[in-house]
């Protein structure tokens, strides 16, 4: 897929605000450059909205342990269970119309179920909560739109 320079422009700014943390970066640019072809923004926010929801979640969960104040962790399981479930079912509409040599790559980066798939979900749920972010700062005007 060829990535337009207002994508790369986008992800750059983001990156930026991330302080260079985006560590899937060509394929948040992929799956960035996808919602804006088909001109679904409203998916695009739904996916976005759920990495930084779950990216909350899983600063809950880890600190749990150190606060006993965190009671609920049984709703905040299922609020994870079924907010992963959505992102990934997101994630796999956009990766299955994808070029073959895309959707191969991506299915197994992100879609199989094994360790090292997991914890590259973890890592493009987080690079999602930085597009989130620096989303969130251009419409309160402390970012330059691109």
């Amino acid at each position: 897929m060829i990535i337009s320079e207002q994508t790369r422009n986008f992800i750059q700014s983001a990156d930026d605000l991330s302080g260079n943390k985006i560590k899937f970066r060509d394929e948040v640019s992929t799956i960035v450059e996808h919602f804006s072809v088909i001109n679904d923004a409203e998916k695009f926010e739904e996916l976005i909205f759920k990495a930084k929801y779950l990216n909350g979640l899983m600063k809950v969960f880890a600190s749990s342990a150190q606060n006993p104040e965190i009671t609920n962790l049984e709703q905040i399981q299922k609020d994870f269970t079924e907010n992963f479930g959505q992102f990934r079912e997101i994630l796999s509409a956009v990766i299955s119309s994808l070029e073959e040599n895309l959707k191969a790559d991506m299915n197994r980066k992100f879609l199989e179920l094994t360790p090292e798939a997991m914890l590259n979900t973890k890592s493009l749920i987080g690079d999602f909560d930085w597009v989130k972010r620096f989303l969130n700062d251009v419409r309160r005007g402390r970012a330059d739109q691109i």
